[in-house]
Protein backbone atom coordinates (compact mmCIF):
# COMPACT_ATOMS: atom_id res chain seq x y z
CA UNK A 1 0.00 0.00 0.00
CA UNK A 2 3.07 2.59 0.91
CA UNK A 3 4.41 1.71 -2.63
CA UNK A 4 1.41 2.33 -4.82
CA UNK A 5 0.57 5.73 -2.45
CA UNK A 6 4.35 6.67 -2.60
CA UNK A 7 4.84 10.76 -3.37
CA UNK A 8 7.44 12.62 -4.09
CA UNK A 9 8.45 15.29 -1.59
CA UNK A 10 6.56 13.94 0.89
CA UNK A 11 7.39 12.13 4.35
CA UNK A 12 6.66 8.25 3.18
CA UNK A 13 6.43 5.97 6.60
CA UNK A 14 4.66 3.09 7.44
CA UNK A 15 4.04 2.71 11.33
CA UNK A 16 4.06 -0.74 12.54
CA UNK A 17 1.77 -1.61 15.67
CA UNK A 18 2.74 -4.97 16.68
CA UNK A 19 3.62 -7.49 19.53
CA UNK A 20 6.25 -8.49 17.20
CA UNK A 21 5.14 -11.88 16.69
CA UNK A 22 4.08 -13.03 12.62
CA UNK A 23 2.05 -15.37 12.68
CA UNK A 24 -0.11 -14.76 9.90
CA UNK A 25 0.77 -14.21 5.91
CA UNK A 26 3.43 -14.95 3.85
CA UNK A 27 6.72 -13.17 5.90
CA UNK A 28 6.53 -15.21 9.09
CA UNK A 29 10.34 -15.40 9.56
CA UNK A 30 12.70 -12.70 10.73
CA UNK A 31 14.49 -12.95 7.72
CA UNK A 32 11.44 -12.55 5.59
CA UNK A 33 10.25 -9.73 7.19
CA UNK A 34 13.74 -8.17 7.34
CA UNK A 35 13.78 -8.68 3.44
CA UNK A 36 10.79 -6.89 2.85
CA UNK A 37 11.54 -3.69 4.38
CA UNK A 38 14.60 -3.45 2.64
CA UNK A 39 13.05 -3.27 -0.18
CA UNK A 40 10.60 -0.17 0.35
CA UNK A 41 13.33 1.76 2.42
CA UNK A 42 14.93 1.67 -1.09
CA UNK A 43 12.15 3.63 -2.50
CA UNK A 44 12.35 6.13 0.49
CA UNK A 45 9.47 4.72 1.84
CA UNK A 46 10.76 4.50 6.19
CA UNK A 47 9.04 2.41 8.80
CA UNK A 48 9.03 2.64 12.62
CA UNK A 49 7.81 0.67 15.07
CA UNK A 50 5.62 0.18 18.23
CA UNK A 51 5.86 -2.02 20.57
CA UNK A 52 2.61 -3.59 22.64
CA UNK A 53 2.67 -6.20 24.86
CA UNK A 54 4.15 -8.67 27.50
CA UNK A 55 5.21 -12.23 28.01
CA UNK A 56 6.38 -13.24 24.56
CA UNK A 57 6.69 -10.05 23.04
CA UNK A 58 9.27 -9.71 20.54
CA UNK A 59 11.71 -6.81 21.39
CA UNK A 60 14.59 -7.79 19.16
CA UNK A 61 12.60 -7.93 16.16
CA UNK A 62 10.69 -4.95 16.29
CA UNK A 63 14.16 -2.81 17.16
CA UNK A 64 15.59 -4.70 14.50
CA UNK A 65 12.79 -3.98 12.12
CA UNK A 66 13.11 -0.04 12.72
CA UNK A 67 16.87 -0.05 12.21
CA UNK A 68 16.45 -1.39 8.76
CA UNK A 69 13.61 0.61 7.77
CA UNK A 70 15.46 3.88 8.86
CA UNK A 71 12.82 5.03 11.11
CA UNK A 72 11.88 4.59 15.26
CA UNK A 73 11.26 2.14 17.72
CA UNK A 74 9.11 3.10 20.70
CA UNK A 75 7.34 0.29 23.20
CA UNK A 76 3.92 0.91 24.95
CA UNK A 77 3.37 -0.41 28.26
CA UNK A 78 0.68 1.88 29.64
CA UNK A 79 -1.63 4.69 28.52
CA UNK A 80 0.83 7.57 29.88
CA UNK A 81 3.30 5.75 27.38
CA UNK A 82 1.01 6.12 23.78
CA UNK A 83 0.03 9.42 24.90
CA UNK A 84 3.80 10.63 25.08
CA UNK A 85 4.18 9.19 21.55
CA UNK A 86 1.05 10.49 19.72
CA UNK A 87 1.77 14.00 21.67
CA UNK A 88 5.49 14.36 21.31
CA UNK A 89 7.33 11.81 19.11
CA UNK A 90 4.80 10.98 16.58
CA UNK A 91 5.32 14.76 14.92
CA UNK A 92 9.18 14.04 14.50
CA UNK A 93 8.55 10.30 12.81
CA UNK A 94 6.74 12.38 10.37
CA UNK A 95 8.68 15.46 10.04
CA UNK A 96 11.95 14.55 9.25
CA UNK A 97 14.76 17.41 9.53
CA UNK A 98 17.82 15.41 8.79
CA UNK A 99 18.82 12.25 6.89
CA UNK A 100 21.54 10.16 7.45
CA UNK A 101 22.90 11.50 10.67
CA UNK A 102 26.27 9.88 11.88
CA UNK A 103 28.09 11.34 14.57
CA UNK A 104 32.02 10.99 15.56
CA UNK A 105 33.80 11.78 18.56
CA UNK A 106 37.45 11.84 17.83
CA UNK A 107 39.37 11.95 21.24
CA UNK A 108 43.16 13.25 22.05
CA UNK A 109 44.97 10.32 23.33
CA UNK A 110 47.20 13.18 25.00
CA UNK A 111 44.08 14.02 26.72
CA UNK A 112 42.38 11.16 27.19
CA UNK A 113 44.13 7.63 28.03
CA UNK A 114 40.77 5.09 28.02
CA UNK A 115 37.06 5.99 27.09
CA UNK A 116 34.05 4.00 26.49
CA UNK A 117 30.73 4.79 25.10
CA UNK A 118 27.75 3.20 27.09
CA UNK A 119 25.14 2.02 25.28
CA UNK A 120 24.40 2.29 21.26
CA UNK A 121 26.65 -1.08 20.35
CA UNK A 122 23.86 -2.12 17.61
CA UNK A 123 24.97 1.86 16.26
CA UNK A 124 28.42 1.48 15.58
CA UNK A 125 29.89 2.26 12.37
CA UNK A 126 33.23 1.87 11.08
CA UNK A 127 35.33 4.90 10.82
CA UNK A 128 35.41 4.98 6.81
CA UNK A 129 31.78 4.63 6.13
CA UNK A 130 31.43 8.17 8.26
CA UNK A 131 32.39 9.85 5.20
CA UNK A 132 30.56 7.80 2.81
CA UNK A 133 27.26 9.12 1.53
CA UNK A 134 26.42 5.23 0.91
CA UNK A 135 26.21 3.76 4.21
CA UNK A 136 22.78 4.19 5.35
CA UNK A 137 22.17 5.88 8.59
CA UNK A 138 19.74 6.95 10.49
CA UNK A 139 16.69 10.23 10.39
CA UNK A 140 16.41 12.70 13.13
CA UNK A 141 12.59 14.25 13.18
CA UNK A 142 11.82 17.61 14.33
CA UNK A 143 12.41 18.14 18.12
CA UNK A 144 13.84 15.06 18.59
CA UNK A 145 16.89 15.14 20.35
CA UNK A 146 20.10 12.37 21.27
CA UNK A 147 22.08 12.08 24.50
CA UNK A 148 24.98 9.98 24.29
CA UNK A 149 27.79 9.53 27.37
CA UNK A 150 30.84 8.84 27.41
CA UNK A 151 32.87 7.35 30.16
CA UNK A 152 36.65 9.17 30.22
CA UNK A 153 39.39 8.62 32.25
CA UNK A 154 42.16 11.83 31.62
CA UNK A 155 45.24 12.11 30.87
CA UNK A 156 47.25 13.37 33.40
CA UNK A 157 48.18 16.75 32.63
CA UNK A 158 45.51 16.86 30.77
CA UNK A 159 45.62 19.43 27.97
CA UNK A 160 42.38 21.95 27.14
CA UNK A 161 41.77 20.44 24.23
CA UNK A 162 39.78 16.62 24.82
CA UNK A 163 38.85 16.23 21.41
CA UNK A 164 36.68 17.09 18.13
CA UNK A 165 33.31 16.43 17.49
CA UNK A 166 31.58 15.75 14.02
CA UNK A 167 28.52 15.25 12.54
CA UNK A 168 27.17 14.71 9.11
CA UNK A 169 23.86 14.63 7.56
CA UNK A 170 21.65 15.67 4.48
CA UNK A 171 19.10 17.57 4.34
CA UNK A 172 15.83 15.76 3.95
CA UNK A 173 15.38 16.32 0.32
CA UNK A 174 18.46 14.19 0.04
CA UNK A 175 22.11 15.10 -1.63
CA UNK A 176 25.56 15.10 -0.70
CA UNK A 177 25.94 14.99 2.88
CA UNK A 178 27.12 17.97 5.16
CA UNK A 179 29.75 18.05 7.83
CA UNK A 180 30.02 20.33 11.17
CA UNK A 181 31.98 20.25 13.35
CA UNK A 182 33.23 21.66 16.94
CA UNK A 183 36.23 21.56 19.11
CA UNK A 184 35.75 19.92 22.81
CA UNK A 185 37.61 21.34 25.39
CA UNK A 186 37.82 20.78 29.54
CA UNK A 187 35.67 24.14 30.16
CA UNK A 188 32.39 21.64 29.41
CA UNK A 189 34.18 19.61 32.41
CA UNK A 190 32.60 19.64 36.48
CA UNK A 191 35.24 17.85 39.20
CA UNK A 192 32.59 16.00 40.79
CA UNK A 193 28.71 14.94 40.14
CA UNK A 194 27.04 16.85 42.24
CA UNK A 195 28.30 19.99 40.53
CA UNK A 196 26.90 18.84 37.29
CA UNK A 197 23.73 20.51 35.38
CA UNK A 198 20.27 18.23 36.35
CA UNK A 199 19.87 16.95 33.03
CA UNK A 200 23.45 15.84 32.80
CA UNK A 201 22.99 14.35 36.27
CA UNK A 202 20.03 12.60 35.28
CA UNK A 203 20.75 11.13 32.04
CA UNK A 204 24.01 9.92 33.80
CA UNK A 205 21.46 8.35 36.48
CA UNK A 206 19.40 6.65 33.81
CA UNK A 207 22.39 5.23 32.03
CA UNK A 208 23.46 3.98 35.48
CA UNK A 209 20.14 2.25 35.73
CA UNK A 210 20.21 0.50 32.35
CA UNK A 211 23.71 -0.86 33.13
CA UNK A 212 22.70 -2.25 36.40
CA UNK A 213 19.49 -3.77 35.00
CA UNK A 214 21.69 -5.64 31.98
CA UNK A 215 24.46 -6.79 35.03
CA UNK A 216 27.00 -4.86 33.53
CA UNK A 217 30.52 -5.12 34.83
CA UNK A 218 31.18 -1.59 34.40
CA UNK A 219 27.83 -1.28 37.03
CA UNK A 220 28.64 -3.76 40.06
CA UNK A 221 28.93 -0.90 42.81
CA UNK A 222 25.89 0.63 41.70
CA UNK A 223 23.15 0.35 44.35
CA UNK A 224 19.45 1.52 43.74
CA UNK A 225 19.42 3.19 46.70
CA UNK A 226 22.18 5.02 45.37
CA UNK A 227 20.38 5.73 42.35
CA UNK A 228 17.23 6.73 43.97
CA UNK A 229 19.09 9.16 46.10
CA UNK A 230 20.48 10.85 42.59
CA UNK A 231 17.03 11.31 41.82
CA UNK A 232 15.87 12.95 45.08
CA UNK A 233 18.67 15.35 44.42
CA UNK A 234 17.53 16.58 41.13
CA UNK A 235 15.07 18.93 42.60
CA UNK A 236 12.21 20.53 40.78
CA UNK A 237 10.99 20.88 38.14
CA UNK A 238 13.07 18.22 36.45
CA UNK A 239 12.01 15.93 39.08
CA UNK A 240 8.55 16.71 38.97
CA UNK A 241 8.05 15.68 35.25
CA UNK A 242 5.97 12.48 34.78
CA UNK A 243 8.49 10.59 33.07
CA UNK A 244 11.30 11.02 35.98
CA UNK A 245 8.39 10.02 38.47
CA UNK A 246 7.98 6.79 36.77
CA UNK A 247 11.75 6.39 35.96
CA UNK A 248 11.64 6.38 40.20
CA UNK A 249 8.49 3.97 40.36
CA UNK A 250 10.95 1.43 38.20
CA UNK A 251 13.87 1.53 40.36
CA UNK A 252 11.59 0.81 43.37
CA UNK A 253 10.23 -1.98 41.51
CA UNK A 254 13.35 -2.98 40.45
CA UNK A 255 15.17 -3.12 44.02
CA UNK A 256 12.11 -5.10 45.34
CA UNK A 257 12.84 -7.54 42.82
CA UNK A 258 16.76 -8.13 42.96
CA UNK A 259 18.24 -9.25 45.75
CA UNK A 260 21.30 -9.53 44.05
CA UNK A 261 21.75 -6.12 45.47
CA UNK A 262 22.16 -6.30 49.32
CA UNK A 263 25.17 -8.88 49.04
CA UNK A 264 27.27 -6.46 47.57
CA UNK A 265 30.34 -5.58 49.73
CA UNK A 266 30.81 -2.07 50.33
CA UNK A 267 34.34 -2.67 51.27
CA UNK A 268 35.56 -4.50 48.06
CA UNK A 269 38.17 -3.00 45.70
CA UNK A 270 35.09 -2.59 43.15
CA UNK A 271 32.91 -0.25 45.41
CA UNK A 272 35.76 2.06 44.31
CA UNK A 273 34.84 2.28 41.04
CA UNK A 274 31.56 4.12 39.61
CA UNK A 275 30.47 6.90 38.09
CA UNK A 276 31.58 9.54 40.62
CA UNK A 277 35.00 9.07 39.56
CA UNK A 278 34.99 9.97 35.76
CA UNK A 279 34.61 13.79 34.85
CA UNK A 280 31.16 14.96 34.50
CA UNK A 281 30.34 16.62 31.11
CA UNK A 282 28.17 20.15 31.79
Amino acid sequence: MAERHLRAGATNRVVLCSDGVANDGMATTAEALFERVRGPRRARITLSTVGFGMGNYNDVLMERLADLGNGNYSFVDNERAARRIVDRELTGWLQVAAKDVKLSLELDPAAVSRYRLIGYENRHLMAPDFANDRVDAGEVGAGQAVTALYELKLAAPTPRQLGVFRIRFEDPDGGSSRLVETSLTTDGLRPTFERASPPMRLAATVAAFAEKLRGSYWARAVRYDDLLDRIETLGPPLSERAEVIELRRAMVLARGLDHRDDRFDADSPAATMGFDEVPILR
